[in-house]
């Protein structure tokens, strides 16, 4: 699961408001891709256009749709214990 490119307005809200924020844009990619090995979704459309939030539909199992929405707090190890 891949992030694309991201719109320059999100990317310059993310890391205007959030320390760290261009951090978690760099990791973000890479979360996505443990939150999809984890509970086995795959992308079903692209990202909303939203200022501070990356929201994204996915297939749950290859049928169950359902939206991921990464929150920028979460880090790896964190993520995939949960």
């Amino acid at each position: 699961m891949t992030v694309g490119k991201l719109p320059a307005s999100f990317v310059r809200n993310v890391t205007g408001a959030f320390p760290g924020g261009s951090l978690w844009l760099d990791d973000l990619s890479g979360l996505l891709a443990a939150c999809s090995r984890k509970w086995n979704l795959a992308l079903a459309g692209n990202p909303f256009e939203l200022s501070f939030n990356y929201v994204v539909p996915v297939l749950q199992d290859g049928c169950t749709p359902a939206v991921l929405k990464p929150w920028r707090h979460w880090n790896l190890p964190r993520a995939l214990d949960r």
